[in-house]
Order: C-alpha cells, then sequence, then structure tokens
C-alpha cells in the first residue's frame, strides 16, 4: 500500500521544466527523451548527408585551387591567345648579357631591358655623348625667404624686378617682395605647361641660387625666357657661363652613328630599351660594349618546373582523395572518392600526357635524337611511393624530371622544345590571329585511293583530307621494296609525302587495289590553311588545306563589331566542323586570302582540358558541383527543421500526456491515503 508521495526529480525537456517519477516513479524526462531521439533519427541521418556534403564542398575547393594552380602554370608555357599574348609567354621572354671590351663593368655604362618577343642577337655599343637637358643658374641671393623683387623697372645688383615674363610661352608675373622660395613655387605651378622645373641650391649659408632645369633632355626641348619688362634681368642675373646647353645622345651602334633626344632608348631594337649611364672610354682601343640578347632559358626552365610541381600537387590531391586504411576501406579524409568529376579531370590530364611523357625513360640514359616529346627532353612518369610523415600518400602517375636532359635540349633545341608545350600558330597577315581555341587531334585523316597498277607514281593518291575532297588528289610515293616492306609481315606498300606533305609516311597493309582511311602527321607535325576573307560580303571560308584547292570550301561564321576601329571582324568555326571551338580576329578593312597554320603542344591541350572544369568565380564544372551540393544542402536542412518542428509538436504531446499520468496517479495516491487513514482510525 501506498502511504507516501515521491517528490521524484526536477530537470529541463525541450526548454520546459519536467518533474520526474514524483507520483509513479517514471523517468519521464528520460522516456520522453528517449522517445524524441528514435523519432529524430531520420533527421540525424540528414544531418549527416549534410555534413558530408559540407566536406565535399571543401574538398571541391581544393580540387580547384589545385586545377587553378595548374592552369596559371600552363598558361605561360602554352602561348595564349589573341594579340599582344607575346607578352604572357615565356618562349618569348628574353634576357640580356653585358660585356665591355676592357673587361670593365658593363653595367656602370649601359642598362638593357628586353620585353617579350625581342629578336636574339648581338650587338656591339660604344656611347659616345650622354643626352643633357638644358638648365639656368642665377647669380647668388643671401637666404631664400628675405625679398627678392623690387618694384617694376627697378635694377638693383641681384635683385628682379615685379612684371611679368614669358616661359615657354607661359606667363608668370613676379609681384614685389616675393622670395627666392615664392618664386620657385610660381614657376613649378605651372611646370606641366612649360616642361621648366625650378630648383634652390644652397652653395653656402649666405648663397643661394635659383636653378631653372628643363624636365627633358635633348636638343629639341630648351628653354625659352621672353622678359620685355626684364622682371628677370636676365643679363646679369643669369650668367652665361652657368647655362648648360641641351645635348642629344650619340652612340655607335654596330658601326652606325645613333642620335636620340634621352638616354633612354627603346626604338632601335623592338622590345628592347637601353638606358646610357656614362660614356664609354676612347683610346687605343675604345671600349666596345656588347650586348647579347637571347632566349631566356632560366625563365622557361622555372615555368615548366612549375607546371610540373603544380601537376604533381593536383596528382597528390587526388592520391587523398582515394587513399585506403589497412582494411581496404577509404578514409575518412577520402571524401571525393566517389567523384566522377575528379576522376574525369584526371584521367584526361593522364591522357593528354601519356602521348608526349615516357614512362620508360631511364634518367641520365643520354639524349633522345629526337625533340617532339616530353620524354625527349627528359620528362617523364614515375610513382611516388608516399610520405607517411608529411601525410603525403603514394600517389602514381607523376611527373619527374631528369635535370641533365632538359637543360641540354633547352640550350641546343629551344624552338624544338618550345613546340612540345605551345600552340604554334603562324599566319602570313597580321592582322589575322587566333582568338580561341579547342583542343585538337594532333594528326590528320588522309582518304588513299590505292591501285597498285595505275603505274609508277600513280598507284596512291590523297583524295581527302581532314573529310573534305581535294580538287586534284596528291600523289604519295608507293614503296613495295624497301627493307622495312619486305622485312614486316602482311605490310604492302609505304606511302610516303612530299612537297606539302613532307615527312608524311603511311603504312599500307591492303591488297593492292581499295580506298584507305589514314590517320598521320607530317614533319612539322603543322595543320596549314588558307582562308579567304571578304570583308564587302562579310564571309570567310577555308579554300585551301595545305596548299590544296577543295572542292567545296569550309564556311565559318563572320561577325562585325562596327564600333572597333577597322570594324574589328570575328571570325568562328561552326559547329561539327574542322574548325569547331576556333575563332578567329581579324583587324583590316581589306579583302584577303589568308595563309595561316597552327600545331598544338601539350601544354595547351592540358590547359584547355581543365579550362572548363575550373571556370570562373561564378562559372565551370567545380563550380557547378559546389552549386549542387550548396542546394542539397538547403534542401536537408529543410527537412531536418521539418522533423524538429514536428518533433516539437510530439514532445509537447509527450509532456501533455505524462503529465496527465502523473496527476491521475498522484489523485490515486491522495485517495489511498485518505483510505489508510479512515482505516488507521477505526482501528483506534
Amino acid at each position: 500500500m501506498v502511504t507516501e508521495i515521491t517528490l521524484g526529480n526536477i530537470s529541463q525537456v525541450g526548454g520546459k521544466t519536467v518533474t520526474s517519477g514524483g507520483s509513479s516513479g517514471i523517468d519521464t524526462a528520460g522516456l520522453i527523451e528517449g522517445l524524441t531521439e528514435a523519432k529524430r533519427l531520420p533527421a540525424v541521418q540528414l544531418e549527416t548527408k549534410l555534413a558530408t556534403n559540407l566536406a565535399k564542398i571543401s574538398e571541391y575547393g581544393g580540387m580547384k585551387s589545385a586545377l587553378q594552380g595548374l592552369k596559371d602554370a600552363l598558361n605561360v608555357l602554352r602561348n595564349p591567345t589573341g594579340f599582344g599574348s607575346s607578352a604572357q609567354n615565356v618562349f618569348d621572354s628574353r634576357a640580356a648579357f653585358l660585356t665591355t671590351s676592357d673587361g670593365t663593368t658593363a653595367g656602370n655604362y649601359l642598362s638593357v631591358i628586353t620585353s617579350n618577343g625581342a629578336a636574339v642577337g648581338s650587338y656591339d655599343i660604344e656611347i659616345e655623348q650622354l643626352a643633357l637637358a638644358e638648365s639656368y643658374k642665377s647669380v647668388a641671393f643671401a637666404d631664400r625667404t628675405s625679398s627678392i623683387v623690387e618694384a617694376g623697372g627697378g635694377s638693383t645688383a641681384n635683385m628682379f624686378a615685379a612684371g611679368t615674363f614669358q616661359l615657354n610661352d607661359v606667363d608668370i608675373t613676379l609681384t614685389e617682395g616675393d622670395s627666392l622660395n615664392t618664386i620657385v613655387s610660381k614657376i613649378n605651378a605651372v611646370k606641366g605647361q612649360t616642361n621648366v622645373e625650378a630648383s634652390v641650391l644652397k652653395i653656402a649659408s649666405d648663397d643661394f641660387r635659383l636653378i631653372l632645369s628643363q624636365r627633358s633632355t635633348g636638343e629639341d626641348n630648351t628653354i625659352t625666357i621672353v622678359d620685355g619688362s626684364d622682371a628677370l634681368h636676365t643679363a646679369t642675373n643669369f650668367p652665361p657661363a652657368d647655362r648648360t646647353a641641351p645635348l642629344n645622345a650619340i652612340l655607335t651602334f654596330d658601326g652606325e652613328t645613333i642620335e636620340r633626344q634621352s638616354n633612354t632608348i627603346n626604338d632601335i631594337v623592338d622590345n628592347v630599351t637601353f638606358t646610357l649611364f656614362q660614356e664609354t672610354p676612347t683610346g687605343t682601343p675604345d671600349t666596345t660594349l656588347t650586348v647579347e640578347i637571347d632566349e631566356n632559358t632560366e625563365a622557361v626552365s622555372n615555368a615548366v618546373i612549375a607546371f610540373i610541381d603544380a601537376y604533381n600537387d593536383f596528382r597528390v590531391f587526388f592520391a587523398k582523395q582515394n587513399e585506403r586504411g589497412t582494411d581496404g576501406e577509404f578514409l575518412d579524409t577520402a571524401v571525393l572518392n566517389d567523384s566522377i568529376l575528379l576522376k574525369n579531370v584526371s584521367d584526361s590530364l593522364i591522357n593528354q600526357l601519356a602521348l608526349s611523357a615516357n614512362d620508360l625513360l631511364i634518367p641520365g640514359a643520354g639524349l633522345s635524337d629526337e625533340t617532339s616529346r616530353l620524354g625527349d627532353i627528359g620528362i617523364y612518369f614515375s610513382d611516388f611511393v608516399g610520405d607517411s610523415v608529411n601525410g603525403i600518400p603514394a600517389t602514381s602517375k607523376i611527373l619527374e624530371i631528369d635535370s641533365a636532359t632538359f637543360s641540354a635540349k633547352l640550350q641546343g633545341n629551344f624552338e624544338e622544345l618550345r613546340e612540345i608545350f605551345e600552340f604554334k600558330f603562324t599566319s602570313e597577315d597580321s592582322n589575322f590571329a587566333s582568338l580561341s581555341r579547342g583542343n585538337f587531334d594532333s594528326q590528320e585523316t588522309f582518304k588513299v585511293l590505292i591501285d597498285d597498277s595505275a603505274g609508277p607514281g600513280l598507284e596512291a593518291q590523297i583524295t581527302h583530307i581532314d573529310g573534305h575532297e581535294l580538287a586534284t588528289p596528291q600523289y604519295l610515293t608507293y614503296d613495295t621494296s624497301s627493307d622495312e616492306v619486305t622485312g614486316t609481315a602482311g605490310l604492302t606498300a609505304i606511302l610516303t609525302g612530299s612537297g606539302e606533305l613532307e615527312g608524311l609516311k603511311l603504312y599500307y597493309y591492303g591488297d593492292g587495289t581499295s580506298t584507305e582511311d589514314f590517320t598521320g602527321t607530317t614533319t612539322s607535325g603543322e595543320k596549314d590553311y588558307d582562308i579567304d576573307i571578304d570583308r564587302t560580303a562579310e564571309t570567310a571560308q577555308v579554300t585551301k588545306i595545305h596548299g590544296f584547292d577543295l572542292v567545296t570550301a569550309i564556311d565559318l561564321d563572320y561577325s562585325v563589331s562596327a564600333s572597333a576601329p577597322n570594324g574589328l571582324a570575328t571570325i568562328t568555326g561552326q559547329d561539327d566542323t574542322l574548325f569547331d571551338g576556333m575563332s578567329f580576329l581579324y583587324v583590316s578593312s581589306s579583302d584577303a586570302v589568308v595563309n595561316f597554320s597552327f600545331k598544338q603542344g601539350v601544354a595547351d591541350k592540358l590547359y584547355n582540358s581543365i579550362n572548363d572544369v575550373v571556370g570562373t568565380t561564378n562559372s565551370g564544372l567545380i563550380n557547378s558541383q559546389i552549386e549542387s551540393l550548396q542546394d542539397s544542402n538547403e534542401s536537408l536542412q529543410e527537412s531536418i527543421d521539418n522533423i524538429d518542428t514536428q518533433i516539437d509538436v510530439y514532445r509537447e504531446r509527450l509532456l501533455i500526456q505524462f503529465s496527465a499520468l502523473e496527476a491521475a496517479i498522484a489523485a490515486a495516491n491522495s485517495v489511498l491515503q485518505l483510505l489508510d487513514a479512515q482505516s488507521l482510525a477505526r482501528q483506534q
């Protein structure tokens, strides 16, 4: 029989004070908490998904950062598009080297600054005269703050007179009482118009001179004073002996005498600026400066290493996202292990590099005769075993560089090396330039009609190149007797090109009478076209491939910007044509037929393959993934909030129910206590 009331425990449930087990002995708070937690399990699962998405968003940010670093490194190696792109192309950067004939320090006489695209060459220079600016120095004044301007018409020695004079056609007025400082301020207030600057030279505590200096050197830049009111007393206050006459710079440049207004000269050699410091000594013989301008191989080497480092950083990122523990399961840090985008980017980069990097190259094995692939210049695939101390997992397909091989190729085969990396675009017309491009197959397709009974020299003729029919078929040499043919099982003939198709080599395994499709490339590896631009009709058509007329010209889209100089034209390749993904700029107002060619290097291909992935601040495939995850999280959070709202209602209902239970038990206890009291009273 219950004879006393249990006060129970007081606790907080859902922000409310709850007395648990006061009458029933039941842990009401714990029971409510358990029931609501069970009800909230779906929300917990959604929160786990939300947290996973947040982690993925963070890692996609890391992926974008790694690829942006790679993109930046590739950009200087790929030959960026458009006019003026040379300024961003590391292969066009130049270094200047200075020496003297007598072994003295060349930098004491001359500095040379090169811009990208400067011609490689060597120049001999002798500096005969430096350019000087004209200047005037006044007589002495006792101080710089007392009045040195008397009333107009005055002629006191070492004084000026009130009045107006013209300095290089600009009026300047002196007022009685003006000090040396005041005069300097008045002259300098209009120096932008006169190009003459005033200053004070302190020779002693009681000897101050007014200096008038032309701001530009050279004989064409003079100081002209017209002083009708004789305010300056020029004849006496500016002694002729204290005038410095203007002089031009004079130098001998590769035997030619050159004269310029300034000591900074940028119009002798394009993209090269010479600054003269002092005259070279004359004697027997005269001192000669030699300036050598060469490719900036150090900048190129640093750029290639930066590319390798950036690519390897991405490979390490990829490895971390696919790292497994000893149990074979992905680590918690491998957040993007299921990312199709990450895998596709990794595969694309490796596939592009695999065509150029040789993973069988043995470092130090010696130079290849070829300079057409990364492997030929000492860049090859390797596997990194990992570094547990620094948290770097084992990483496959990283790039390594054999420094000796690379350095030898850089010094000896610079032009061939640059073609491995960059997009090479050549135009016979400087008004026609590449604007944008995608990725292209390095090889071309050739449809060849073969008839070995047609007679010598007529057995094989190209009828189509890259799917476009030639107006006149081009014949290939048909070789059936060389050692390579007779020594290769099943090989019928080797077809070789000449002229525009020099270096083309195709292997034929047919029966001697067939039409075959081949892929191949010429020695240069360049794709060559003629484009006919008609400004009047506003059309552009490619009419020739490798100099061969086409039966049907290839149309390109043509648009003109009316506000641009010469009606700037943008010419764009049409979808699903040979020039899909390419666009060009044409900035002339004249019709033209332009021959152009291009060849795509590995840096350009890699750049293009990740460009759409990286995008900009608000675009790109990575941003799309992040936005999708953010949208998903908004939906998840909304679902979580809805569940929590329902649970709040559920908790309220439980509180009411358990409160009613406690009240019922309390009432029952009261009845029992009353009955006990009555029973006890009867017994007494």
